[in-house]
This record gives structure tokens, sequence and C-alpha cells, in this order.
């Protein structure tokens, strides 16, 4: 995880975050995550790097079809059209 602090965040304060498929490799997936004030000022800006691995063997294996064609519709659209948020 790669995270880059613009601003400073308090207790209770509301925040929304925006997650988006970045980037689908062979057996790792990168994830965009942006957090806003509830005034939209972007607080953090993260990368997020997860390895598909086999949970019995531990061993890396492909990502699933559906997250790749996830990040292939994000590409195409040059926004997070995959995007998860949440408050």
């Amino acid at each position: 995880m790669n995270a880059n602090y613009k601003r400073e965040v308090f207790d209770k304060e509301v925040l929304t975050i925006h997650t988006a498929i970045e980037k689908a490799g062979n057996t790792s997936t990168t994830l965009k995550q942006e957090m806003y004030t509830e005034n939209g000022e972007l607080a953090v800006s993260a990368t997020v790097i997860l390895v598909t691995m086999n949970r019995k063997s531990r061993e890396k294996v492909r990502v699933p079809d559906e997250i790749r064609e996830l990040a292939k519709q994000n590409a195409a659209a040059d926004r997070p059209s995959g995007a998860i948020s949440s408050v």
C-alpha cells in the first residue's frame, strides 16, 4: 500500500471512500482509493496491490475474469465505473 496524505482528518469527521480497480495483472490487482471530506476535499489517495492466491496451497493464482473485465471497463471509460463507495 502506498498512501499520500493530503490533509488531516478528525475524530467523527464523515469521510467518503472511493475504490476502483485500476489494473488487473496475471496474479495481482491494483486498486486506487481516494478519501474525501464532507466538503469534497481530497484527504488521502492510495494505491493498493492485492495478490490473488489459493487459500489452501498459499500459491498465487490467476486473477478471476470478472475482475479483469471490471478493470477493462474502468480503463475504457477512463473513470471508476466499477467503483465501490462507502461512508
